[in-house]
C-alpha cells in the first residue's frame, strides 16, 4: 500500500496535520500548567477533574436496581442501560462511594476500578480489532502493511482528543461507537447484504442520534435495509425494555418523556461542545449577554430544517461511501442539542473509510484530510469566564475550542456542498450546449 504514491500522500497529510497540531496543544499544555503552574481547566481539554468517568458511575447507578425510568434515573435508551446493568453487576452495590456523588472515594474501590477499566480497555481493544480486520480482508495481497496502517490509525482515533475526552467521562458512547465503526466497514464490503442496517439499528437503540443516519437508506430508497433496521431497533428497545421493574406502557411514558426534556441549551451546553447550539452559547458568552434560549433554539431549528434536506438531497447519489457517511455524520453531530466534544468519536467511521481508501487522491479531497484532522485534536487554547454575578463554576466557562469545531463542520459540509453544486452547474451547462 506504501508504494501508492497518492496514498502515501493521504497519509502524510493528514497525520503531519493530526501529529502536529496536537503535539502543539501538548507544548501549550506543558507551558501553561507544568512551568506557569496555571490551574485547571487552563491548558485542559478534559472535563471538571473533580467529576472524571461520572458518566460511568451515574448510568451504573441508575440501573442497579433495575428502575432507571419510573425512578428518573436517566433517559438512556433501554439497550444501552442492559449493557451498563451488567457493569453495575461487576460493582460493589453495597458500598457506600457508588454512589456518582462521591466519585474520588467511589474509584478507590477494587471492585468499581475494575469494572471501569473492563469497559475501556474493551472500548479500545474492539476499535483495534475492527480496524485490523477490516484491513485483513480488503488487502489480502499486502496483509502486513495494510494491518500496519489500520492498526496505526485505530490507535490515532483513540488518542484523539474526543476519543480522550469520551473516556475521560466513562461515557457509554463509547459502544456505540465500535457499533458504528463496524456498520461503516460492514457497509462498505456487503453493500447489498443486510448486516449493515441490523449494526446501525444497534447504534440507534443505544443512543438515539444515529436514526439521523439511518435515513440515508430511506433517501436512497433501500426500503429492504430501511424496514430492517427499523425492526430491529423496535425488536431490541422492547426486549431491553422488560428487564426494568414497572410495567412496559410506565416505562415507555417515563422514557420518552426523559427524552423530550432532554437538550436543554443554558450556559452548560457551552462548556465542551462542537455544535450549533454550542456556537450560539459561545457568541452569547464573547458578547457578555446572558443566552437567550429562544434565540438559540430558533437558530437550531432553523439550521435543522435548512440543511437536513440539503445534505440528504446532496449525498442520495453520493457513491463514495466514506463522503455519504461523513457528511450526514457531521451533520448529525453539529445539529444534535448539546453535542459535546465526545460525539466527534462518530466521525471516527467515515474518516476510518477515507484514510484506508486506496483510490487515487484528488485535490479536491484534500480539504477533508485537514479539516477531520483538525477535528480530532485538542483545540482549547483560550478560555472565557463566566458572566459577572454567576457563580464561578467551571461548567460556566467556555473555551475557543467550542467555535472552532463547529465551524469545522461547517466547512465541511459546507464544502461538500459547494462541490455538488459546481458539479450541477457544470452538468447543466453542457447540456445547454449540446
Amino acid at each position: 500500500m506504501l508504494k501508492d504514491k497518492d496514498y502515501r500522500r493521504k497519509l502524510i497529510i493528514f497525520f503531519s496535520v493530526f501529529v502536529g497540531m496536537y503535539a502543539l496543544f501538548v507544548v501549550f499544555h506543558l507551558i501553561k500548567v507544568k512551568i506557569m503552574g496555571l490551574a485547571y481547566p487552563i491548558g485542559d481539554f478534559r472535563f471538571d477533574p473533580g467529576d472524571r468517568f461520572k458518566d460511568f458511575f451515574t448510568i451504573n447507578f441508575a440501573v442497579k436496581d433495575r428502575n432507571p425510568y419510573i425512578s428518573d434515573l436517566s433517559n438512556y435508551p433501554p439497550l444501552i442501560l442492559s449493557f451498563a446493568y451488567l457493569f453495575s453487576k461487576l460493582m460493589d452495590e453495597d458500598y457506600l462511594g457508588y454512589n456518582p456523588m462521591n466519585l474520588q472515594t467511589a474509584i478507590q474501590n477494587k471492585e468499581i476500578k475494575t469494572s471501569l477499566y473492563t469497559f475501556l480497555t474493551l472500548y479500545v481493544i474492539l476499535t483495534l480489532v475492527i480496524c485490523v480486520i477490516f484491513a485483513v480482508r480488503k488487502f489480502k495481497g499486502e496483509r502486513i502493511t495494510a494491518d500496519i496502517i489500520a492498526f496505526c490509525i485505530g490507535c490515532m482515533l483513540i488518542m484523539s482528543a474526543p476519543s480522550v475526552f469520551m473516556m475521560d467521562r466513562g461515557n457509554y458512547l463509547a459502544v456505540t461507537v465500535v457499533l458504528f465503526l463496524a456498520w461503516a466497514v460492514v457497509e462498505q464490503e456487503h453493500p447489498d447484504g443486510m448486516s449493515a442496517p441490523v449494526l446501525l439499528a444497534l447504534c440507534v437503540a443505544t443512543k438515539i442520534y444515529p436514526v439521523y443516519v439511518l435515513l440515508i437508506y430511506a433517501f436512497r430508497k433501500e426500503w429492504k435495509k430501511t424496514f430492517t433496521a427499523l425492526f430491529t431497533v423496535a425488536f431490541t428497545s422492547l426486549w431491553a425494555m422488560l428487564m426494568w421493574r414497572g410495567s412496559l406502557t410506565d416505562n415507555i411514558d417515563h422514557f420518552v418523556k426523559g427524552v423530550l426534556g432532554f437538550g436543554g441549551s443554558g450556559f452548560y451546553a457551552s462548556y465542551f461542545t462542537v455544535g450549533i447550539t454550542g456556537l450560539c452559547q459561545f457568541f452569547f458568552r464573547v458578547l457578555g449577554i446572558f443566552p437567550i434560549t429562544r434565540i438559540t433554539k430558533a437558530v437550531w431549528l432553523l439550521s435543522g430544517v435548512v440543511l437536513t434536506p440539503l445534505g440528504f438531497w446532496f449525498t442520495r447519489k453520493e457513491e463514495t461511501l466514506w463522503k455519504r457517511i461523513m457528511v450526514i455524520t457531521a451533520l448529525m453531530v453539529f445539529l444534535s442539542p448539546n453535542s459535546y466534544l465526545y460525539n466527534s468519536t462518530y466521525m471516527f467511521a467515515p474518516i476510518f473509510l477515507m484514510l484506508m481508501e486506496r483510490e487515487k487522491l484528488s485535490k479536491m479531497d484534500i480539504p477533508y484530510l485537514i479539516i477531520c484532522a483538525l477535528l480530532l485534536v485538542p483545540k482549547a487554547y483560550k478560555y472565557i469566564p463566566d458572566i459577572p454575578g454567576n457563580s464561578p463554576t467551571y461548567y460556566r466557562m467556555t473555551n475557543i475550542a467550542v467555535a472552532l469545531d463547529a465551524l469545522l463542520y461547517m466547512a465541511l459540509f459546507g464544502y461538500y456542498f459547494y462541490q455538488k453544486i459546481s458539479e450541477y452547474r457544470s452538468i447543466r451547462k453542457i447540456s445547454v450546449k449540446a
